[in-house]
């Protein structure tokens, strides 16, 4: 079992730009959790990436 992710609604992001890539990067995740299941990790890499951003 995995743990959830956690989606954050920021009220700033409000732009269809920020939209379209949140939802392209959890889609992204999520697919990556399906092909492996040894991707967790990478999983916590991409959203402290994320967060940079």
């Amino acid at each position: 079992m995995y743990p959830t992710l956690p989606i954050v609604k920021q009220p700033v992001a409000n732009s269809n730009i920020a939209q379209v890539h949140n939802s392209l990067f959890i889609f992204f995740l999520f697919f990556i959790r399906f092909l492996s299941k040894e991707t967790l990790y990478l999983e916590f890499l991409f959203l402290f990436l994320l967060v940079q951003f």
